[in-house]
């Protein structure tokens, strides 16, 4: 169960990976400065540059209540699919191509559960 962001250093790319099982969530927002991601959409909508907005589709899917992978409630804001790999480079970041002008905020949050034992 894993759900974690790579920083490439020599391609100055972000990789956003997920398990295949997708047990662990992982949603990003791009935005014009970067990409905002967590593990939960509360953690992206309190970052100050994100306005919670449900699209058409997200209303969708609450009515309906089936999940669709890749598709959140939230205009802008995306679910990294089981298994799946997402780059950030081709979301235009300054950090990914060019001199770096711009702070990116990255808000990362992990869930995590401890397992709980009991002394034998």
């Amino acid at each position: 169960m894993f759900a974690f962001a790579i920083w490439n250093v020599a391609t100055e790319e972000l990789f956003l990976i997920r398990d295949r099982m997708g047990v662990k969530p992982l949603f990003y927002y791009p935005t014009a400065d970067g990409v905002l991601f967590g593990s939960e959409p509360k953690a992206i909508l309190a970052h100050p540059w994100v306005r919670p907005r449900v699209n058409k589709d997200g209303l969708r899917e609450i009515l309906v209540l089936a999940k669709n992978p890749e598709v959140t409630a939230y205009a802008g804001m995306h679910e990294v699919r089981p298994g799946q790999v997402v780059p950030c480079r081709s979301m235009k970041m300054p950090f990914a191509s060019g001199p770096r002008k711009a702070i990116v905020s990255v808000i990362f949050v992990m869930t995590s559960r401890r397992a709980s034992t009991s002394p034998s």
